[in-house]
């Protein structure tokens, strides 16, 4: 047994032992019944054979009914309840997949590869590639397999070794016949071997053409994407597409072809091969009774035994096979499972302050992301004043997001380290750690649940203080208009009756989000990008009142909003290259000037009320 099936049999009892100890009496009981139906056969007809008495012939026979009444039903029973157990495994395999989806570091949970690398273990196990699932399943098979054996050749033996006195007691039938038992069950899994190699080829063809279906078909179903196909006509492309994948001669279907192909010459040779023991052995026991030396219920006992021996010893060798190998879908399992959790999980509580004195700092920060080298930070260093706002401004792909993810511990740096009160942030409880922020990303999702529990993050809230959130965002007057209130489900993934929100609507949501948290340290990443100019300048003046007393991290591509801050962070190309207060940086020649006006002149352009945004010095830069 290899390594790696070890560790998967290890992995399934920690799943579930229930399911273990019911896969091994439903095995041994499945493999039981029809081995006691034989043995009663095999005595019944001895015993007529003697001339038995009839009343000893009657209590056998009863007691052997009774006897295989009581194997049918303990296997029935334990067959009806491991379906149930092998299903609450399999759920139970997903929650620890899923599990490890969100404990896993978040440079590997963005990264591409690692959602290719979970659909790769969904779709493994269907071309017969062995996997985590087959093995698992397999417990129950494999106990049978090894039970209906011993018991098969303990029932067959006597045909060989019960005594005639002819040529056929000679040990050369023994010999032949278990030489040919050994290529019955050779052949069939040396061709399975080289098939399977060949179907894990396919398989990698396949899984690209699967990703691409896949992906297109959940976009023709997306509403966002719905729009764009229909105004920018690309039914006739995605049809193409569609079809590329599911042509008759594409790689997914030469992968059916292949299976169905392989798995009808896999039958051929097993049939070929079994029918030359079958033979032989029929041969055998014939011409030894016609001898007269072996009973009549050995002959019928040797010939049913055969066929449940042939019918199990390949698949017992195969399995065992797939048990001494490391397949490469067993590997892609704990490819996926072994992949990093989040960045080190240090076991510090955070002091909980009343006075929000929780002094954050960077010092000497680097970053490159997983898979590059080119660094996205380089060398920032700047101390966060307790109760200040900051805003962090610079073009795109400058590193402002990538500077916020490392603050939040989403990303640990490659050098430097951020603090909090002057201990290393890798240091606190991850969690613990993770709540002193309130966060909105650009990039920021709500989840298809209810109104309430969206705000909250929780089934369990206080209204009042969901219902004050809203109103700070205005999103109150909407609010109003909903019947169901806090319970209004966002979305129609689970609820028919589900509100489609706008974009400048989710982005309040997501807001109401973090002030409903509560932390001492808030850090918006382009909050507002779906509000038009005069409707986010109105929702920072309001979040400036909210966040008075608390650190806040604004992250903002309109620059009005930067007049609220207490200090400006400018990042050009990885590195802060100035900061300051906004009468500060747009008295001088510098980046936030250039940008200051740049966005002055387009909003004069437009003809936008710039007193309203404070833009009225412009010029004066």
């Amino acid at each position: 047994m290899s390594p790696l099936t070890k560790r998967v049999l290890r992995d399934t009892v920690g799943l579930s032992k229930r399911y273990v100890l019911v896969s091994l009496i439903a095995g041994i009981s499945s493999a039981i019944y029809p081995l006691i139906s034989i043995y009663i056969s095999r005595r019944i007809i001895d015993m007529l054979a003697q001339s038995m008495a009839y009343t000893e012939l009657l209590r056998f026979i009863l007691l052997g009914l009774g006897a295989v009444f009581i194997a049918q039903i303990i296997s029935g029973l334990f067959n009806y309840v491991h379906q149930f157990e092998q299903a609450e495994f399999h759920q139970r395999l997903e929650l620890a997949r899923n599990k490890k989806s969100i404990d896993m570091a978040f440079g590997y949970a963005e990264d591409p590869a690692t959602k290719d690398l979970r659909h790769k273990i969904t779709i493994i196990g269907y071309g017969g590639t062995p996997s985590f699932e087959m093995i698992a399943y397999s417990i129950k098979d494999l106990v049978s397999y090894v039970v209906s054996v011993i018991g098969a050749a303990w029932l067959i033996l006597p045909a060989f070794f019960y005594r005639t006195e002819t040529v056929y007691d000679s040990p050369i039938f023994f010999v032949v016949f278990i030489g040919l038992l050994l290529l019955f069950a050779y052949l069939p899994h040396r061709y399975n071997q080289r098939q399977n190699d060949k179907m894990n080829q396919l398989f990698q063809e396949v899984h690209s053409a699967n990703t691409t279906f896949n992906y297109l078909a959940d976009m023709v179903f997306n509403p966002e994407a719905g729009k764009e196909i229909r105004l920018y006509r690309q039914q006739p492309k995605i049809n193409r597409w569609f079809a590329a994948n599911t042509d008759p001669n594409g790689s997914a279907v030469r992968w059916m072809r292949e299976l169905t192909w392989s798995m009808g010459k896999l039958s051929l040779i097993s049939f070929s091969t079994n029918q030359v023991v079958i033979l032989f052995l029929y041969l055998l026991v014939g011409f030894k009774g016609i001898a007269g030396g072996l009973p009549l219920g050995h002959i019928v006992a040797a010939t049913a035994a055969l066929n449940v021996l042939i019918s199990v010893l390949s698949e017992l060798i195969t399995h065992l096979s797939v048990m001494g190998s490391d397949s490469s879908g067993v590997q892609l399992h704990y490819d996926y499972m072994d992949l990093p959790n989040q960045t080190q999980v240090g076991s510090i509580p955070v002091e909980k302050r009343l006075d929000n004195d929780y002094q954050l700092s960077a010092k000497g920060i680097s970053f490159s992301y997983p898979g590059t080298d080119r660094p996205v930070l380089k060398d920032i260093s700047v101390d966060f004043s307790v109760g200040k706002s900051y805003a962090i401004v610079g073009e795109n792909g400058s590193g402002k997001t990538t500077f916020i993810k490392l603050l939040t511990r989403l990303y640990d740096p490659d050098q430097g380290e951020v603090t909090l009160n002057d201990i290393a942030a890798n240091k606190y409880d991850a969690h613990q750690y993770y709540s002193l922020f309130n966060v909105v990303f650009q990039d920021f999702d709500l989840f298809s649940f209810k109104l309430g529990e969206t705000i909250a993050t929780d089934q369990s809230y206080d209204q009042a203080k969901v219902l004050q959130a809203l109103s700070e965002v205005g999103f109150r007057d909407r609010f109003d208009q909903l019947p169901k209130g806090l319970d209004t489900s966002l979305n129609k993934e689970f609820d028919s009756e589900g509100i489609t929100l706008s974009g400048g609507e989710k982005q309040k949501l997501a807001l109401a989000r973090a002030i409903y948290n509560d932390g001492p340290i808030y850090v918006l990443d382009e909050p507002t990008a779906a509000l038009d100019p005069i409707s986010e300048f109105e929702i920072y003046q309001k979040f400036h009142q909210i966040t008075r007393g608390k650190t806040s991290l604004i992250i903002s591509h309109r620059l009005s909003s930067c007049r609220f801050s207490d200090e400006i962070l400018v990042f050009d190309h990885g590195r802060i290259v100035q900061r300051g207060s906004h009468e500060e940086l747009v008295a001088v020649a510098g980046k936030y000037a250039e940008l200051w006006n740049a966005q002055a002149k387009h909003y004069q352009a437009e003809a936008i009320d710039l007193s309203r945004l404070g833009l009225t010095e412009a010029t004066s830069a």
